[in-house]
């Protein structure tokens, strides 16, 4: 707290601040936007729509063939996981991150 208020050298830089990203902020450059934008259009927003998870798989080879997929990242958001074998549940486990 004393490192925040330093920083800020008002009492209002120790109140919480909204998490996540600013409105208005775009994570892909406008290049990325576009090829996404254009498969969701054209793969994506059909009457006979396809899964979510092919549209991400179009949208990796969309990216990879206009040449703008240098990085692929995945969420690792701590989720409860219940596993099955011999058809008993064994017990929940909680996702640790170190």
């Amino acid at each position: 707290m004393i490192k925040l208020f330093r920083a800020g050298g008002t009492v209002s830089s120790l109140m919480d601040r909204k998490r996540g990203r600013r409105q208005g902020h775009r994570a892909l450059d406008k290049d990325r936007e576009a090829v996404v934008r254009r498969t969701i259009e054209g793969f994506y927003l059909k009457p006979t729509r396809p899964s979510f998870a092919r549209l991400v798989r179009e949208v990796q080879i969309d990216c990879s063939t206009a040449g703008p997929l240098e990085l692929v990242q995945i969420d690792h958001t701590k989720v409860d996981v219940a596993t099955q074998t011999s058809s008993r549940f064994s017990r929940t486990a909680r996702r640790q991150h170190s």
